[in-house]
């Protein structure tokens, strides 16, 4: 389609306006008879051929380099030459001359153009830029314009410039010879159609040098076929450069228009297909917006989303936590509706939300509600309000549930550790008393002596864990009150002390004992801190260490009293600390272990010192070493004087108790 219709229009182009125009000339030349008319006229009409050609190269941007291209792009040269062989025609002295100016004009156009296509086939066989082609032609011009400038001056001063032209012939013909070649050889660089049109431009270009050079006496007749000539040559390089390089380029954005417009016909379509699922899933949405909007709706938990701190939305749930379920809400701030909550606003968190807990009376109950208070999208805020009462209430009772638990099992280990601690004992007094018969029959004196001694010791244990069991009672009741009176601290501790070396010894440790004054009387239960001290040593022998020390210190600073019991033993694990003073907890657990005891020891110690305002606490070392340190008020007012109570009683008997489960 594209190409009958450039067929169309150079087939117009040539019928209307270069064919008529050629024969309007040669009209006006046969009724005037006036050859210089006829010559400017042709010379301006081929003139302005030439720039409309070098206007079409330079305008016309093709991707496909043409020959002709780069010829368009030197015929402003070539308009140069026929507007000053115009002038010269003008204002030559004789008509003699003005004939010799045409035609050295003529030669040097054709020299031109020769050189114009070599040029132009080997700057698109060696692909050239734009600075070298203009540069080129410049070198041109610049020749061209001296050969000018010495055949001007030949003829204003009356030489014989014939010599000069027919030099100038032969220059041609070299350079025709050359030019064919070009042609023949690059072929396949120019292309199959514009090397017919270049070997049909040189054919006119020939004809008119021919007949220009056959009547070199200047017959007017044949200067005027030389002009015919010239004309229809100037028409065919026109032609080309409009096919090669216009209507070449006119192709080209024709096609890439079609290629535009079917890939708009594909965007379309695809643009159609995507408008459809676009507008499938805006229904999608919208109905999902639905199902979102009616399940925020159904549930019981008030939601309230705000734009620019004003209300936007609210479901309406929200009606019974603001006191009634009918109250507008739209358009109103974000602090308006704290205020109805009877909550401040605070800065958000890093988080990005606010939570409050608090109470309201809600249809006649209190109720405990969570607030919550999110950063959304931009301005937008979210809050959320949950009834948790239910919620704490099942916490409390999960808690008490917990707790129940957790006495249970403190009464099972409870029972588990009594029955342990009176089960062993009395199955050794009941050993012992079945074998006490043989060793009657027998005559063993020591084997009896042994034996009493064991069901002494089980005895003292029955009584130790009965007397521990009961003063744990008493204290969990409260039952249990200090009796205070003012004791020197240093030597009821120092008794103790002393009266405990005896099973020291047994166990290979030794006892080092000191105090920072020989005196230090303060006000307790002496009775209590006795026991706390017995039962702290007892611990220190039963988990220190063989051939190790115990150590005790007694001193006071300002207001306190310290009491240090310290053993070199292995330390006592981080892990059992914590417990460490809490009912039956014990370092070894298992009911076949070494060492005997029913757990109790520790927490009696430890409720006996604080019952008197004191309090008791464990430091260990890294890997050996644990000091139990009793602390208790001390005034340093009270003195000797005041010293009227007295421990009245046996302390190794109390010592023989207390160490019962220490089996040696």
């Amino acid at each position: 389609m594209i190409d009958l219709e450039v067929s169309k229009i150079k087939k117009n182009i040539g019928i209307r306006i270069f064919i008529p125009l050629l024969m309007a000339l040669l009209v006006l030349y046969i009724f005037t008879n006036n050859y210089s008319l006829f010559h400017i006229l042709i010379e301006f009409i081929c003139t302005a051929l030439g720039l409309s050609m070098a206007l079409i190269s330079f305008a016309r941007s093709s991707n496909e380099k043409s020959v002709f291209k780069y010829i368009g792009y030197g015929f402003p040269l070539m308009c140069s030459l026929d507007f000053l062989h115009v002038m010269f025609v003008n204002s030559s002295i004789s008509e003699q001359n003005a004939f010799i100016s045409t035609i050295f004009i003529w030669v040097s156009n054709n020299f031109l153009d020769y050189s114009l296509i070599i040029l132009s086939i080997l700057f698109i066989k060696y692909k050239v830029n734009n600075k070298t082609i203009f540069v080129s032609y410049g070198f041109l011009l610049i020749i061209i314009t001296l050969l000018g400038i010495l055949v001007e001056l030949g003829v204003i001063m009356n030489k014989d410039v014939t010599q000069y032209i027919i030099n100038g012939w032969l220059l041609l013909y070299g350079l025709l010879l050359i030019t064919i070649i070009l042609i023949a050889k690059n072929r396949e660089v120019i292309g199959r159609k514009e090397q017919i049109y270049l070997y049909l431009i040189l054919f006119f270009e020939i004809s008119y040098e021919f007949v220009a050079m056959l009547h070199f006496k200047f017959d007017l007749d044949t200067l005027i076929l030389a002009h015919i000539l010239k004309y229809i040559f100037y028409y065919t390089l026109y032609d080309a450069i409009g096919r090669f390089v216009f209507y070449k380029t006119y192709n080209g954005i024709y096609k890439e228009l079609r290629e535009v417009e079917k890939i708009q016909v594909v965007l379309n379509r695809t643009l159609q297909e995507r408008m459809k699922i676009l507008s499938e899933v805006k229904s999608i949405l919208v109905r999902s917006e639905n199902k979102y909007v009616s399940l925020i709706e159904s549930i019981s938990d008030g939601i309230i989303i705000f734009n620019e701190d004003r209300v936007s939305y609210s479901n309406e749930s929200i009606g019974y936590y603001i006191n009634g379920y009918n109250v507008n809400i739209e358009g109103r701030h974000l602090k308006d509706i704290l205020d109805i909550l009877e909550i401040e606003l605070t800065d958000f968190s890093i988080s990005g939300y606010i939570q409050y807990s608090i109470k309201k009376e809600i249809l006649g109950k209190v109720r405990d509600l969570e607030v919550y208070v999110f950063k959304s999208e931009a301005e937008a805020k979210i809050l959320f309000i949950k009834d948790v009462t239910e919620n704490n209430k099942n916490f409390k009772l999960k808690e008490e549930l917990e707790k129940n638990l957790a006495e249970e099992k403190l009464k099972n280990q409870f029972f588990s550790n009594i029955s342990h601690e009176l089960r062993t004992p009395i199955n050794l007094i009941y050993s012992s008393l079945q074998v006490k018969g043989l060793y009657i029959v027998d005559n063993n004196y020591e084997a009896l002596e042994r034996n009493s001694g064991v069901i002494k010791q089980n005895c003292l244990r029955l009584i130790r864990t009965i007397n521990n069991f009961i003063d744990t009672n008493r204290i969990s009741e409260e039952y249990l009150v200090p009796t205070y009176g003012v004791y020197n601290i240093v030597e009821l501790v120092e008794n103790v002390a002393q009266a405990s070396v005896r099973y020291l010894r047994k166990v290979k440790m030794t006892l080092v004992f000191d105090a920072e004054e020989e005196e230090i009387f303060a006000s307790c239960d002496g009775e209590l801190i006795e026991r706390a001290v017995l039962n702290l040593l007892s611990n220190s022998i039963k988990y220190g260490k063989e051939n190790g020390y115990i150590y005790i210190n007694i001193s006071n600073k300002e207001d306190k009293l310290y009491i240090s019991v310290k053993n070199d033993g292995p330390a006592i694990s981080q892990d059992i600390k914590p417990y460490l003073f809490d009912k039956f907890t014990r370092i070894n657990k298992s009911l076949n272990r070494d060492k005997e005891g029913s757990g109790l020891g520790l927490y009696l110690c430890k409720s006996l010192i604080e019952l008197q305002g004191g309090e008791l606490i464990l430091n260990t070392e890294k890997d050996f070493g644990n000091e139990f340190l009793i602390t208790l008020p001390y005034d340093e007012t009270i003195s000797e004087s005041e010293n009227n109570s007295f421990i009245i009683g046996n302390v190794d008997e109390k010592i023989d108790i207390e160490f019962s489960d220490i089996y040696i």
